[in-house]
């Protein structure tokens, strides 16, 4: 806090003390609040933040999954191509069939 803080701090907790001394003293106790609460805040956004292992751990994540859906979009494709080859293969069948 700065000087010009606490002393507009002090002239106002003297309208509600009866002498310097209490004035001090509940300075103090306003002063250690202020300071525990600025700890924990300060704590609070340590714990959120990320730090550089994190965010690699994360972009490894992604990658791997990137892997993996490569993988099983190609699995897909592969199957998509049998089906429709198999389809053709029915049509083409009945086609012949029918028309023979």
């Amino acid at each position: 806090m700065s000087t010009e803080t606490l002393d507009n701090a002090f002239d106002l907790f003297r309208k509600f003390t009866k002498s310097d001394k209490e004035t001090l003293e509940l300075i103090k106790v306003f002063r250690n609040t202020v300071d525990e609460e600025v700890q924990r805040s300060v704590r609070t956004k340590v714990q959120t933040l990320s730090t550089k292992e994190d965010v690699s751990e994360v972009r490894h994540e992604i990658s791997n999954l990137e892997i993996r859906m490569t993988a099983k979009f190609g699995d897909t494709i592969k199957w998509m191509f049998l089906f429709w080859v198999g389809q053709l293969g029915a049509m083409f069948g009945f086609l012949y069939y029918f028309l023979k």
